[in-house]
C-alpha cells in the first residue's frame, strides 16, 4: 500500500499519521483474527455457517481494508474482506467431517465402552507382616457421560464395572471378583477423526473377590487416577489407559470357620494396571 501521507499542513500531517496508525493496528488485529479462524476451521472441521458466527466479533461493517485515492486522505474506500471469507469457507467445505453450529459450541455426549484390564496388585499389611503381590485380569464395561466444547474439550463422569480374576500370593487367593469405581475426567480430542487424551480422578469404588478357600475379603474406599489415549473414527474409539488405584480399607467377611465382618483401615490393596477398550462416543 502506498504510504505517502505528507502535506504542507503540519496539523494535517499529524491527523493523517494518527489515522495511519489506527489503520495499521486494525490490520494487525484483522490478521490475527483471520489466522485464529483458519486454525479453528482446520482443527474442528466446521461448516460454513459457523464462520458467520465466528466472523461477527470482527464485524461485517467495520473497516477491514482501507486506502486513500491519490493524496486525499479525506476520501476512503472500504472492503469487507471477501477473500478471507472465501478462504475460511473453502477450508470448512473440504474438511472431512462437519458439525453444526450448535454442536460446535457445546453439547452433551455419552460413551459406552467394553474394557479388558490386565495388571499387578498387592495387599499392604501393617508391620511386622510382609506385603503380598498378585494379579488382576479380566473384561469389563464402562461409560463416560459429560459435555464437550467444540468437540475438542470434554469432561464429565467416568464409571467402570469389571469382572477380573483376582490372585494374591500371601494366602494363595484365586477367585473371580467384581470391581467398580467412579470418578471425574477431563480431556482433549481432534473432532470426528483423530487423537484423544484424557485424565480421570477416581473418587470411589471397591473390589469384591468371591470366596477362595476359607477366606472371603473385600476392599473398599478406592482413590487414584487413570490416564488414557485413544484414536477416534466417527463414533468408534480405540483406547489404552493406565491406572493406579488404592483401596484404603479391607473387610474380612470370613476367615476359616469364623464369619462376620471385620474392617481393617491398616490393610489396603494397590492396583496398577493397563486397560484396553473399545468405546462408542456419540452426542445426545
Amino acid at each position: 500500500m502506498h504510504r505517502n501521507i505528507s502535506s504542507n499542513n503540519p496539523q494535517e500531517n499529524v491527523r493523517k499519521k494518527y489515522i495511519w496508525k489506527i489503520f495499521r493496528a486494525h490490520q494487525a488485529v484483522r490478521t490475527l483474527w483471520v489466522a485464529a479462524v483458519v486454525g479453528i476451521g482446520l482443527a474442528t472441521s466446521i461448516q460454513s455457517n459457523v464462520f458467520d458466527d465466528l466472523w461477527i466479533p470482527c464485524g461485517e461493517s467495520v473497516i477491514v481494508e482501507a486506502y486513500y485515492k491519490g493524496k486525499n486522505m479525506n476520501t476512503f474506500s472500504f472492503s469487507q474482506g471477501r477473500w478471507a471469507r472465501r478462504v475460511i469457507v473453502t477450508i470448512a467445505l473440504i474438511s472431512a467431517g462437519k458439525v453444526s453450529a450448535a454442536e460446535f459450541l457445546a453439547g452433551a455426549f455419552v460413551e459406552p465402552m467394553i474394557t479388558y484390564e490386565m495388571g499387578n496388585s498387592g495387599v499392604n499389611y501393617p508391620s511386622p507382616l510382609s506385603n503380598s503381590s498378585g494379579k488382576v485380569e479380566g473384561i469389563g464395561l464402562g461409560g463416560r457421560f459429560g459435555v464437550h466444547i467444540a468437540e475438542t474439550f470434554f469432561a464429565g463422569l467416568d464409571l467402570r464395572l469389571a469382572y477380573p480374576q483376582f490372585k494374591d500370593s500371601s494366602t494363595n487367593y484365586d477367585a473371580k471378583s467384581t470391581s467398580s469405581n467412579w470418578g471425574l475426567f477431563v480431556g482433549m480430542q481432534v473432532p470426528v477423526v483423530g487423537l484423544r487424551v484424557w485424565a480421570s480422578y477416581i473418587l470411589g469404588g471397591e473390589v469384591n473377590p468371591e470366596k477362595s478357600g476359607l477366606l472371603d475379603v473385600k476392599f473398599q474406599n478406592a482413590s487414584g487416577y487413570r490416564l488414557g489415549a485413544g484414536y477416534r473414527i466417527s463414533i468408534v474409539s480405540l483406547n489404552l489407559e493406565y491406572q493406579q488405584i488404592k483401596y484404603g480399607q479391607a473387610q474380612l467377611e470370613q476367615a476359616g470357620p469364623f464369619t462376620g465382618t471385620s474392617t481393617f483401615d491398616s490393610v489396603s490393596l494397590q492396583n496398577n494396571s493397563w486397560v484396553a477398550s473399545v468405546s462408542f462416543p456419540f452426542d445426545l
